[in-house]
């Protein structure tokens, strides 16, 4: 058995690495389609389950009313829509047009538009009343963000259906992919840091 020249087994263990690395970070378009549907039906629940208590954490007549927040909790790098009236009747309307988009990434229909303006108005639902916030409201408002670059309107899609493309390639690999899949990762990593 021969020996291999040094520059030659490096560009062997150079290639075997990027493969590797490649393939861990490859995800495939039909599940980045299914996480779609899943996000927005939870972007759907989540706003139904808010919607109870609009008036409650969300206009003036509530606990937080805008007056309040803008005195004693507020942070100059929150943005939000939200913070545009304290009336109960623009309140409604947001979370309408929040429900709209998630309804319309669920279904794919002009997937990077929906779902960009789905994760601004959910960022603008979170940054209006920040008290209520637990960890779970980070993870989707971060998977959200990352939906915004993934192509996950690939599959299983109205986007796809309008496109007539015949693609049988379902693999992604990309920044995004590399982002999300750190994303998920971190995710275990400090809650077993935490314990």
């Amino acid at each position: 058995m021969g020996f291999l020249h040094p520059r030659k087994a490096h560009s062997l263990l150079m290639k075997k690495a990027i493969q590797y690395f490649k393939s861990v970070f490859t995800l495939d378009l039909r599940a980045l389609a299914l996480l779609r549907i899943g996000i927005a039906a939870v972007v759907l629940l989540d706003l139904c389950i808010r919607a109870t208590d609009l008036k409650a954490h969300y206009t003036d007549e509530g606990l937080l009313p805008l007056s309040a927040l803008f005195q004693y909790a507020w942070d100059s790098w929150n943005i939000s829509i939200h913070n545009v009236s304290g009336l109960w009747f623009v309140q409604v309307m947001l979370f309408v047009a929040a429900a709209f988009f998630a309804l319309a990434m669920m279904l794919g229909w002009k997937t990077k538009l929906s779902t960009a303006l789905s994760w601004l108005l959910l960022m603008s639902l979170q940054n209006r009343n920040n008290l209520i916030l637990q960890g779970g409201d980070d993870l989707l408002r971060m998977i959200l963000f990352w939906g915004i670059f993934l192509p996950w309107g690939k599959c299983y899609s109205l986007d796809k259906l309008r496109s007539n493309e015949l693609s049988t390639e379902y693999s992604y690999f990309g920044i995004a992919s590399i982002g999300y899949v750190v994303q998920i990762v971190s995710v275990y990593v400090f809650s077993a840091l935490l314990k």
